[in-house]
């Protein structure tokens, strides 16, 4: 699609609607006049995930074009001041719902921290959004809230130089504890909060990490293992199994407070976080006029 003809490229970090509107183009370096038909703009990406490590595993071939939504306020069909178009965008990381389980768990690209999206004009009709039609139904299922969901991965440490597995925070005999403040918008105290973490070690001696809510232990602390640090035939640390803690209950400002306390007296002993999620149930309230929500696991007619 991007063989002929001039086309533009666009970066997103997040998920998200994004929209063109004439400022836009103009700080792209694109006069309005140039674009001819409104409907004639385009956008093609593949999202933001990964390609398949496996090379026989089924992948794109090409970009997909991605659907718009053009608003034209007055229809005369060119790109007018206060005409806009709309479009989702996928950043270079997510969630996936794994229907096995009936939870979701995050996911990340290691290669990039942007998404590259490209933008046509000028030939035919762009892809339009998609509609649906309500469906009639006497019983009805209305969800009062939907899984809020965030996570901290934040790719600071590279231990070995080598590889694409980078961890977070480091923990030591000087930084014992890490505090991660997140707020948790529209948050129903009255259900439970899922904790999902993963920590590494690297000491002699077995230890552990503690692991509080807003000064609350959620849970026994995590175990890490000793390891013989003089070999270079073993693994370099000690990675914990994904542990997972539940707490329900209010939190003051519906802001979690995640404090991680490492406790290894080993000499030279030192940890790092790997990840931590947090799933909990949110109201249909939105922030800053935007809500992303994920519709609930169930084949009866939903209505929002």
């Amino acid at each position: 699609p991007l063989g002929s003809g001039e086309c533009y490229t666009m970066t997103v970090q997040e998920n998200g609607i994004y929209r063109l509107d004439h400022s836009f183009l103009t700080r792209s370096g694109i006069s309005a006049s140039s674009v001819g038909a409104i409907s004639s703009i385009r956008i093609f990406g593949n999202g933001g995930a990964m390609l398949p490590e496996n090379i026989a595993d089924p992948r794109i071939d090409g970009l997909r074009e991605i659907p718009r939504f053009v608003v034209d306020k007055n229809g005369n069909g060119t790109f007018d001041p206060d005409d806009y178009i709309l479009f989702f965008a996928r950043g270079p990381k997510g969630w996936k719902y794994n229907a096995v389980s009936k939870t979701f768990f995050h996911w990340i690209n290691y290669y990039t921290d942007s998404n590259v999206y490209f933008m046509t004009f000028g030939g035919g009709a762009g892809m339009e959004m998609d509609s649906l039609t309500s469906v009639p139904s006497a019983n009805v299922y209305q969800p009062g809230d939907f899984q809020g969901m965030l996570y901290v991965e934040e790719e600071r440490s590279n231990l070995l130089s080598s590889g694409r597995q980078w961890y977070g925070q480091l923990f030591d005999s000087e930084t014992k504890t890490g505090v991660y403040s997140n707020l948790l918008p529209g948050y129903v105290p009255t259900k439970p909060v899922t904790y999902r973490i993963t920590v590494l070690a690297r000491s002699p001696q077995s230890g552990s990490f503690l692991v509080q809510e807003n000064g609350e232990n959620l849970g026994s602390p995590i175990f890490t293992g000793g390891i013989n640090v003089s070999s270079i035939e073993i693994e370099y640390a000690y990675q914990s199994p994904i542990m997972t803690f539940s707490r329900t209950g209010s939190l003051p400002g519906d802001r979690s407070v995640v404090r991680l306390t490492f406790d290894n007296t080993g000499p030279g002993a030192r940890g790092w976080l790997n990840w931590l999620e947090i799933l909990y149930r949110r109201r249909f309230e939105a922030v800053n006029d935007y809500l992303h929500f994920s519709s609930p696991d169930t084949s009866a007619v939903v209505r929002y």
